[in-house]
């Protein structure tokens, strides 16, 4: 994004009047800058998680079979765990968190990753034969 020129020059006016409409177009324009400068800078609310990051504590141990959003990537990283145990993991696109209401990637915005362990629930109609066993 570029910034407007601004010329302080002579022309601007004259006398008292003159320095100060430069001074205050100045002090408008640094703080201009500053603000975007702050804006690039600021956390945009999501993860940015370019790869599964290693170690994390997350385990399927004692979960049943299904999709689990990972608190602990601000639901960014999410798991698949295997009737056997096994743990696959997978990374939302940025800008997107894993809904574990509804077992996708969704806006960051529309979902309440504090909430994911509360709706683990969701997975116990995975896996299961017509008559209600697992598989």
């Amino acid at each position: 994004m570029a910034l407007p020129v601004v010329s302080l020059g002579a022309g601007s006016g004259s006398g008292s009047w003159g320095w100060r409409r430069r001074t205050l177009l100045a002090a408008a324009v640094l703080a201009a800058a500053a603000l975007l400068a702050a804006a690039q800078d600021a956390d945009p609310g999501y993860p940015t998680y370019h790869e599964v990051p290693a170690g994390l504590a997350f385990t399927c141990q004692d979960k049943k079979p299904g999709y689990y959003a990972d608190p602990d990537t601000r639901c960014q990283v999410w798991h698949w765990c295997l009737p056997s145990g096994s743990k696959f993991s997978f990374l939302c696109p940025n800008g997107t968190v894993f809904n574990q209401a509804v077992r996708v990637c969704d806006w960051a915005h529309n979902v309440d990753c504090a909430q994911a362990p509360q709706q683990y629930s969701v997975n116990d109609d995975l896996y299961r034969d017509k008559d209600g066993n697992y598989i």
